[in-house]
């Protein structure tokens, strides 16, 4: 049997999804994952939100898995959702009703040294640099451009071992200055630049850019699926939530895992608040 594939950029592209997305996927052992496709989100009143809290509240999660690392809640659910984005709503309702929570995002080192082992140090590091600001960008810039430099680098230093250039603010204004000649301060780089789903001719990007993103999204994907696929078997009920464009990339995955382990799929789109999963 051929190796399951993640749905190519060019399917991607040529009939986009129409986000939110739901995934279910029903184990023959009596697992159920609901899996969750958003625009990412740091504002508390975003319909998309709705979604999440009907969901949590319908299906009774044993586990809720979640993109974007481990997000601490605040006391207050707005406050937190304004930090951390969606991520950060699924972690105060898994507080707050006592379930666990785990991080969808594969282990960094080892995703970190798979991409320096493709692409130049330099490259890579600018590309996380990038990546990880923009949530911090998404949320308002806390503190300002240049506090959260210093914490993105310390980041990139201490959970990615990338320890090389750069690793000051003027290092990366020279390092922007090389491989990025004609691009706005790092916190003002287009967002498109860092979508795998669109080639530099869309984004107006650089293409080793594009690349690495591209090669760090496939890895991830395919860790994804895999993990939450793995979660849910033992017959547990789960939660993930996760950027849309990921659940439309994995969905051949679960359909091939249906093929082979059996169990029932379904996808949905363009969600609305009330459309909350049934049981």
């Amino acid at each position: 049997m051929a190796t399951p594939r993640l749905l190519s950029w060019d399917a991607y592209s040529a009939a986009p999804p129409r986000p939110p997305l739901r995934l279910v996927w029903r184990a023959p052992t009596g697992g159920v994952l609901v899996y969750l496709g958003v625009s990412h989100t740091f504002a508390p009143d975003d319909p998309q939100l709705e979604l999440i809290s009907a969901d949590f509240t319908s299906l009774r999660p044993h586990v809720v898995l979640n993109e974007g690392g481990d997000p601490p809640p605040l006391k207050a659910r707005r406050a937190t959702v304004e930090r951390h984005g969606e991520a950060g709503l699924l972690a105060w309702l898994a507080q707050r009703h006592g379930v666990a929570r785990r991080t969808l995002e594969p282990d960094v080192r080892a995703e970190t040294a798979t991409m320096t082992g493709r692409f130049a140090s330099l490259d890579v590091k600018l590309f996380f640099l990038l990546r990880d600001g923009l949530s911090a960008r998404r949320a308002g810039l806390p503190g300002g451009p240049d506090r959260v430099l210093a914490v993105l680098l310390d980041n990139l230093r201490r959970k990615r071992g990338l320890l090389g250039p750069p690793d000051s603010a003027a290092e990366v204004r020279a390092a922007m200055r090389a491989r990025l000649p004609h691009a706005p301060p790092w916190h003002e780089v287009p967002d498109a630049w860092l979508d795998p789903a669109l080639t530099p001719a869309r984004s107006g990007g650089p293409g080793w850019l594009h690349d690495i993103s591209r090669a760090s999204s496939r890895l991830r994907d395919r860790w994804m699926a895999r993990f939450v696929a793995g979660v849910a078997a033992p017959g547990r009920r789960v939660l993930a939530v996760v950027g849309h464009t990921h659940v439309a990339v994995q969905r051949p995955l679960f359909e091939a895992l249906v093929e082979r382990r059996g169990g029932t799929l379904r996808f949905e789109e363009r969600l609305q608040p009330g459309e909350r999963w049934v049981p």
